[in-house]
């Protein structure tokens, strides 16, 4: 159904790109009316906004689909994160190296970037 719509909408946006620039050859070769012109634009904006919805709604969708890891690597993490919080608790958030031990790169933005472009089958 949305995928019907999605596709419905693209076909319309490109119709109505295609009569926009067609409308303003000199020769007006299809016999477009000021009405025509003042119409289409708006025409084009409606399903790009409708386009726009449904695609914001893919990649929500998208960013909430689930990864499938074995319980050895989810124990491994569930571990790390423990121990992380440990220290975060003990107060190592606060030491002097800590910001430099965590280095320059923003490995947070990596890593989500990286599971978010994974394929999930």
């Amino acid at each position: 159904m949305i995928s019907d719509i999605k596709r419905k909408c693209e076909e319309e946006i490109e119709w109505a790109q295609e009569n926009i620039k067609e409308m303003e050859l000199p020769e007006n070769p299809s016999g477009y009316t000021l009405e025509d012109r003042e119409y289409l634009p708006c025409w084009k904006e409606a399903h790009q906004g409708i386009l726009n919805i449904i695609l914001k709604k893919e990649q929500e969708e998208k960013s909430k689909e689930t990864i499938e890891i074995t319980k050895e690597e989810y124990i491994r993490l569930r571990i790390a994160e423990e121990s992380l919080n440990r220290l975060e608790a003990g107060g190592i958030d606060n030491w002097e190296w800590y910001e430099e031990s965590l280095g320059e790169d923003d490995y947070v933005e990596k890593i989500t970037r990286e599971v978010m472009e994974y394929k999930i089958v």
